[in-house]
Order: C-alpha cells, then sequence, then structure tokens
C-alpha cells in the first residue's frame, strides 16, 4: 500500500473550532497512511476495498472524524464524529 493522496482539506466550522492544527495534522498523516483509527473490522476492510474502487473511506481518531472521497474531487473532510451521525 502506498497511502491516500490528500489533494484537498475541508474542515466543518466546528471541528476548526475545536481541534488544534496539531492534532488535525496527526489526524491527516495517520489517514493518509491507511491508519483507519477506531473503526470496527468490517470498516477497515471497506475501506481496504475503497482505496481500489474509489469510493470514500473514512477513519476516527476519538471525536474527531476524517473521510476522503474519491470523486472527480478528491476532497478529504475532517469534522466532529456526533456532526456525521
Amino acid at each position: 500500500m502506498f497511502g491516500i493522496g490528500i489533494e484537498r482539506v475541508m474542515l466543518t466550522e466546528l471541528a476548526a473550532e475545536t481541534f488544534s492544527d496539531a492534532n488535525i495534522h496527526i489526524a491527516l498523516f495517520r489517514h493518509s497512511n491507511l491508519d483507519w483509527g477506531d473503526v470496527s473490522e468490517e470498516d477497515k476492510k471497506a475501506n481496504d476495498a475503497a482505496l481500489k474502487d474509489g469510493s470514500r473511506v473514512i477513519s476516527f481518531y476519538g471525536d474527531m472524524a476524517v473521510f476522503t472521497d474519491f470523486n472527480e474531487c478528491n476532497v478529504t473532510t475532517i469534522c466532529l464524529v456526533s456532526e456525521i451521525e
């Protein structure tokens, strides 16, 4: 595996207010290096499959969610877990 190429990053307003720059950079590093964080085994398998078929991968690090959509935009979004539930 070579990891994820992160092209653009977007943060929700709440994520920007909640997380430090250092925590955001660490999460992006982990996510781009295929460390999915606090996800189930099923979600890990789904992420690994998404790397091949171009669908969404998602990682959870505590209260932070990081997901990358591999569509025409290749956007990685950071938000609070509570914002996606």
